[in-house]
């Protein structure tokens, strides 16, 4: 009785701590006097999204358009306090002149554990500027137009696909299976058959990597509330079965173009360039291959 009693008050005083907590955070907008949407406990402005009510774009979008005159809106990202910027004068200062201070766009992520979100919007400090500059000119206007007859020739196929369904379309799953086809090419370097009617391997680990289930926002939602606490329990962004998929879909990529020097244009045969000349060439000669390098000078060092 003394042990049920003693976890019952221990987890009383757990709950208290942790809604105390939460309302505190929930006002820091209105101390320093932020105008912003009032949060929900826990939950801040995505709510919606936590239901699938909404995508977070569309709930960031109403905020932006909320508050018309104001230079910055605040809105909290669950636990997280953050801005919107709204004023051009304040966006050209984040971004170029007094750049060096807002590198940082999110938590520090297990670049070990959580490869799949190893990427420029999740990276912080010295980690985010080596693989921007590593990055950049796989994103070059030239490299991205190689790709075009790729992604055409599976528009070509999608298109003979959608003539054969007389009875109507459902626009978002065939799109989505549309883009599920483009990535896996482009980015992957596989033909992943996304479009076809039968689910595969590819298709399932995608879903869940891009379109998570209810069942998942529990982890989500700890992931963005309590990054430390979900370190620390090992729970990941994406689940560890979905990461082990996509790792070794890139890995074996990586693996059969070196060993078979087949040559694509695709993100696969730049990753390949990167690792064995350890740089990605712009070719200067064209004066239209160029890469958004705002703020490249505010960055160095």
């Amino acid at each position: 009785m003394v042990f049920l009693t003693l976890v019952a008050s221990i987890i009383v005083l757990g709950v208290i701590y942790a809604v105390t907590k939460a309302w505190k955070i929930n006002q820091k907008w209105k101390n320093q006097g932020v105008p912003h949407r009032t949060p929900i406990l826990f939950f801040g402005n995505l709510l919606d999204v936590v239901l699938k009510k909404r995508t977070q774009a569309e709930i960031l979008q109403d905020i932006y358009n909320e508050f018309p005159n104001e230079p910055i809106v605040g809105y909290y990202h669950f636990l997280s306090p953050r801005i919107i910027v709204r004023d051009l004068g304040l966006v050209e200062r984040v971004l170029i002149k007094d750049f060096v201070h807002f590198v940082d766009r999110a938590p520090p992520v297990d670049i070990k554990d959580n490869p799949l979100v190893v990427n420029l919007f999740a990276l912080c400090g010295n980690t985010w500027r080596a693989v921007r500059a590593k990055f950049s000119p796989m994103f070059t206007t030239g490299k991205l137009r190689y790709m075009f007859p790729q992604v055409g020739n599976i528009a070509d196929d999608f298109t003979k696909i959608l003539d054969k369904k007389l009875d109507g379309v459902d626009i978002k799953a065939e799109s989505g299976k549309f883009a599920m086809e483009v990535i896996g090419s482009c980015a992957f370097g596989i033909e992943p058959g996304a479009m076809d009617e039968e689910e595969n391997e590819f298709k399932i680990e995608a879903k869940a990597a891009f379109s998570p289930a209810l069942k998942d926002f529990a982890r989500l939602t700890a992931v963005f509330t309590f990054p430390g606490v979900a370190r620390r329990l090992g729970l990941q962004f994406t689940p560890p079965r979905t990461t082990a998929y996509f790792t070794k879909v890139v890995r074996s990529a990586l693996v059969h173009r070196q060993q078979s020097k087949e040559v694509r244009k695709d993100f696969v045969q730049q990753m390949v360039t990167l690792l064995e000349k350890g740089s990605i060439d712009v070719e200067k000669e064209d004066p239209s291959d160029g890469y958004l390098n705002i703020g490249d000078k505010s960055i160095e060092g």
